[in-house]
């Protein structure tokens, strides 16, 4: 009788998968099970197309029940094979009501825990350290696997095919100081500092002085070090504090890919304290990865693969809700805008080479394949995000309302 029910379930599962992936419109899906049957989903006529193979039939069951991250957390445990990853991405983005369509009560529950467990990792200082500290306190030299070597982890500029790695980060931050026009006699205040390259740069080229602020240990034990060895010490002060207990006074404030660690009910509190340490005739530089206003609201409601693994505590906001808070917390206004969103594929794409040319060295640090398919699962993800544009980066410039010129924005 057991048998038959768990035969049971597990045709009627199956069925609802296959007709789950029979509405995929966009792309092309080759789907292999470990009988050897095969299947094809989507437009024949697509060149955007990938192969699926599947090694535990549990993946089903994981779709089924926890959606998106149940498939992410199947690839992590190696219960399915693709032979190109971020295109099988691209085309669940590419097909939205496909995602949707993936609805069941269970599925509404998994959706359920999944927004509770973020919320509690909401950012409090309390918890705004010990999230950063789970992503930025890995370990330096996991992240010199696949960082160049001014270990700068944002997104870069390239100018022409041919830019490297390291070129498109010295582009990034190039135009960054650049579009703020640091002079010698500024106090510059990097709020997120990461692992330090862009308050190097403005210290040394501008011979301007810099703050550089951060809440993981092992980035602000790293920063300081660096900042000696260069004889930079006059230059730039390392402070290891959260952003809300900042005080001064700054002509430039500089924050890259920060501000997607504050929260949706940290906006206000981030640009607030911005506008309070802003000199009056001061502007601020803002490196921001945002998702479409459209999508924002079920976003911030919600979470996923990446808010569960990757960054705890993570939350984009949208350019709308970025201009919200400005307009209820500050008097600064947007004065200039890039989107840079596209370098973000190449930059990811470069990183993951990377990542897969130094598994050996991973493996020696102690890092298993599920962490290893976990991070490859990451890089894939948000690859094919910036590639369809589901997701922009912005390079943003603030100034106080009186001082404001007319809006530009520039597409690079």
């Amino acid at each position: 009788m057991k048998n038959t029910i768990k035969k049971t379930i597990r045709v009627f599962l199956l069925k609802r998968f296959l007709s789950w992936l029979s509405q995929l419109e966009k792309g092309r899906i080759h789907l292999t099970f470990p009988d050897g049957k095969s299947y094809d989903f989507g437009n024949p006529h697509n060149n955007l197309e990938t192969t699926i193979k599947i090694n535990n039939l549990e993946v089903i069951t994981d779709a089924i029940i926890n959606g998106d991250i149940g498939i992410a957390e199947s690839f992590m445990e190696s219960k399915w094979e693709t032979d190109n990853l971020t295109n099988l991405l691209e085309i669940a983005i590419l097909n939205p009501n496909f995602i949707q369509s993936n609805k069941s009560f269970f599925n509404i529950l998994s959706r359920l825990y999944e927004r509770f467990s973020h919320y509690r990792n909401k950012n409090t200082i309390t918890n705004s350290k010990s999230n950063i500290s789970a992503h930025y306190d890995l370990g330096n030299n996991f992240f010199e696997t696949f960082l160049d070597k001014s270990m700068t982890y944002s997104c870069g500029i390239y100018y022409g095919s041919d830019c490297s790695l390291e070129e498109a980060q010295a582009n990034k931050i190039n135009a960054i100081l650049d579009n703020l026009s640091i002079s010698e006699n500024d106090n510059v205040l990097d709020i997120g500092c990461g692992w330090g390259q862009l308050a190097i740069t403005a210290a040394s080229k501008y011979k301007c002085n810099v703050t550089a602020v951060t809440i993981s240990q092992q980035q602000y034990d790293y920063v300081r070090s660096k900042i000696h060895d260069l004889n930079l010490d006059s230059n730039v002060e390392v402070l290891l504090k959260d952003y809300r207990q900042l005080d001064g006074n700054y002509d430039k404030i500089v924050s890259v890919e920060m501000i997607e660690a504050v929260g949706h009910d940290g906006l206000n509190d981030f640009f607030s304290v911005c506008d309070k340490v802003l000199n009056q005739n001061g502007s601020i530089a803002i490196q921001a990865i945002t998702i479409p206003d459209n999508l924002y609201e079920s976003y911030r409601k919600g979470s996923d693969f990446i808010r569960k693994h990757i960054f705890p505590g993570g939350h984009l906001p949208s350019l709308g809700a970025i201009d919200s808070a400005l307009l209820k917390s500050t008097n600064l206004r947007i004065n200039y805008l890039d989107n840079i969103g596209q370098h973000y594929a190449t930059t990811l794409n470069h990183w993951k080479k990377r990542f897969v040319k130094n598994k050996h060295i991973l493996n020696s640090l102690g890092y298993n394949e599920w962490f290893i398919r976990k991070w490859l699962y990451y890089f894939s993800y948000c690859e094919a995000a910036f590639k369809t544009g589901y997701l922009d980066d912005l390079q943003i410039i603030l100034t106080r309302s009186a001082q404001n010129k007319p809006f530009h924005q520039n597409q690079l």
